[in-house]
């Protein structure tokens, strides 16, 4: 019975302490493969994360960068377009009024001249016709 009692203990030990090594050893070996796997996985998260954020904020700012460009540009020449025209309607107007002037001043001038020398001859033929007739 003795014999048969540390046979049986015995053997129930070894089962034991295999069972429990056998566990604890799977254990380890899963607990190593699952933080291997959590640890890679999150690391080529986050290098997909930050290769992401970067190549996002260098497309934003290159974005941005051609937009304030050609903003600043198309502004720059759509005032320059318009000091131009402006400049160039302004120069046309005073162009205009300036000569539109000189002919209502020459042809104001003429008109008197002839309206002065029309009437001048007019009198003068007058007074000689009036001094040729006989007075009654």
């Amino acid at each position: 019975l003795l014999r048969y009692f540390f046979v049986t203990s015995s053997l129930l030990f070894h089962c034991f302490f295999v069972t429990s090594s056998l566990l604890l050893r799977y254990f380890f070996v899963t607990s190593s493969f699952l933080l291997r796997f959590f640890f890679i996985t999150f690391s080529l998260l986050l290098r997909f994360f930050f290769i992401t954020s970067s190549l996002l904020l260098r497309y934003f700012f290159i974005t941005s960068s051609f937009l304030l460009h050609y903003f600043f540009v198309t502004s720059s020449l759509l005032l320059h377009y318009f000091f131009i025209t402006s400049s160039l309607l302004l120069y046309f107007f005073f162009i205009t009024s300036s000569l539109l002037l000189r002919f209502f001043f020459i042809s104001s001038s003429l008109l008197l001249r002839y309206f002065f020398v029309t009437s001048s001859l007019l009198l003068r033929y007058f007074f000689i016709a009036s001094s040729l007739l006989p007075h009654y």
